[in-house]
């Protein structure tokens, strides 16, 4: 597969531009059905696959693949080109995305995907001024947490596959996301203490939200001391 995939980006970046466009919206598209579908695991790793690298090699950016992603889902319709709706096609994409995170043998190619697509937004918002969501809420926040919600038995490949390297890449993301979670309710009904929180908390975004202190502590950007700290990024719990 990797050497399929290393000849069609030879034969791609060799083209006249118009070949070249051609060549990759049809792979696109097919890839785009599959991941859309979700109906074969082994087509789906191999989707995920193209997906990353043509990310990854710069044959496509973010916001042609969100866009065609839209289109796709709209069956075929053109969407409304604008900083906003930019914003809502990129967190339906990512929310397909880590609907693939469930599957053992999907997991890794679909959080690679999902961690090349954040930082290119993340890019995008510095380099273009994009539009934001609101209230600055990163990216992913929402279509995780509803992934999650949507698939709870598969939380724990979320918590291996995907939490370590998506918290890392920004503490200050990190920190929105937990607040997001209720982080400051929790610590207000535990008197400052998340040593309980799962015992006390039996809801299933409690328990996303333990899974998430878990990993930050793994991944030092929740310290022994109870401070989530990253550079300049501290907090104290």
């Amino acid at each position: 597969m990797r050497q399929l995939l290393v000849a069609l980006i030879n034969v791609a970046r060799y083209q006249e531009p118009v070949l070249k466009q051609r060549l990759v919206k049809t792979l696109l598209l097919r890839t785009l059905r599959v991941i859309c579908h979700q109906s074969d695991q082994v087509k789906g790793k191999t989707a995920l696959q193209v997906i990353s690298t043509f990310l990854s090699q710069g044959l496509i950016g973010l916001e042609k693949l969100a866009g065609e992603f839209s289109n796709f889902q709209a069956k075929g319709l053109p969407s409304e080109a604008n900083s906003a709706r930019f914003a809502e096609q990129v967190q339906e994409l990512l929310h397909d995305l880590f609907s693939w995170v469930g599957n053992r043998d999907t997991a890794h190619v679909a959080s690679r995907t999902v961690l090349i697509c954040v930082r290119e937004w993340n890019v995008l918002q510095v380099t273009d001024d994009k539009g934001q969501v609101p209230k600055g809420l990163p990216i992913w926040v929402r279509p995780l947490v509803r992934s999650i919600l949507e698939h709870p038995e598969a939380l724990q490949e979320f918590k291996n596959q995907v939490f370590p390297e998506l918290f890392t890449i920004d503490a200050t993301d990190y920190l929105s996301f937990l607040e997001h979670l209720g982080l400051q309710e929790v610590l207000q009904q535990d008197h400052g203490s998340i040593l309980n929180l799962k015992a006390e908390k039996k809801d299933l975004v409690a328990i996303i939200l333990y899974a998430s202190l878990q990993v930050g502590k793994e991944t030092g950007l929740v310290v022994e001391t109870g401070e989530f700290s990253k550079s300049s990024v501290s907090y104290g719990i």
